[in-house]
Parts: C-alpha cells; sequence; structure tokens
C-alpha cells in the first residue's frame, strides 16, 4: 500500500493535554477473522469489544485500554437471511497499540507512562486512518494512561 499526499507514518503524538506520546507497539489483525458463519451485529460487535478490552486489561502492568469510538456501517441483507441482532459491520482491521510517554503529572513513582489504545480502520497500518489519528490526538492522556516502569 502506497502513501498518499498529505498521509503519513506518525510515530509521535501530541495529545489535547499538549503531552507528546509515542508508538511503541502496534497489533492488527481482520476484525472478523475466524467468524466461519453469520453475519456482524452490533450486538455481536460490543461483545467483540467488550472482550477486546478486558483481554488487554492489566491493572500491574499497562493499565485498562482506551477504546476509539469505532464506526459502524449498517448492513444490508436479505430478507430471507436470519439475523440475530442489528447488522452492522466494524472497519475490516482490529488495531491494538501501546503508546508511551514521560511519567504522569505527579507521579513520582514511575518515570513513565502508557496507555494501550484499540481501535478499527479499514486497512492495515500504516498509514493510521485518520479517524483514528484525531481521536488518538484528542486522549486526555492524565485520566487514561498509567504509570509503568519497563
Amino acid at each position: 500500500m502506497s502513501e498518499t499526499p498529505g498521509q503519513t507514518k506518525r510515530h509521535e503524538f501530541t495529545v489535547a493535554s499538549r503531552r507528546v506520546i509515542r508508538l511503541q507497539a502496534i497489533d492488527q489483525w481482520r476484525t472478523y477473522e475466524g467468524l466461519l458463519l453469520g453475519t456482524p451485529s452490533r450486538e455481536m460487535n460490543q461483545d467483540m469489544m467488550d472482550r477486546l478490552v478486558k483481554t488487554y486489561t492489566r491493572p500491574n502492568e499497562y493499565g485498562t485500554p482506551l477504546l476509539l469510538e469505532p464506526e459502524q456501517r449498517r448492513l444490508e441483507v436479505p430478507a430471507n437471511v436470519h439475523v440475530i441482532g442489528t447488522p452492522s459491520k466494524l472497519p475490516s482491521v482490529t488495531c491494538v497499540a501501546r503508546f508511551v510517554s514521560d511519567s504522569l503529572l505527579g507521579d513520582h513513582h514511575y518515570i513513565w507512562s502508557v496507555l494501550r489504545v484499540i481501535w478499527f480502520q479499514d486497512e492495515f497500518a500504516f498509514p493510521i486512518a485518520e479517524r483514528a489519528l484525531a481521536q488518538i490526538d484528542a486522549i486526555d492522556w492524565e485520566t487514561h494512561a498509567s504509570g509503568w516502569e519497563p
């Protein structure tokens, strides 16, 4: 995938609080990988997102991840197809990234702060989708990040 004008392979971000955060790691996979039968629904998607947050919650390591609000697209399905819930599709790639920064304000126990961020986008990164970039830039780091030592 080639980079188009205006898209960058950003690794550093200045978030809403003017704090600079750095991308340390990113895992990506197809959102519906492993879905053999059925049609995605809002309810299935919510369950998937809840499980992602639970899976990546590590209070003693990286804290609770921040799930960026995804754009769900309504699916049109034929009348003869049985769907449980509201047919809806998340973007095709799930991204789980770890960002780090200097210590949290007023926290003298840790030299770093860290936050896992989960989002969905249509293509594998890089680049990170514009919608996700805007949400990353708006992160309230002091509220969501945890103190961390490597």
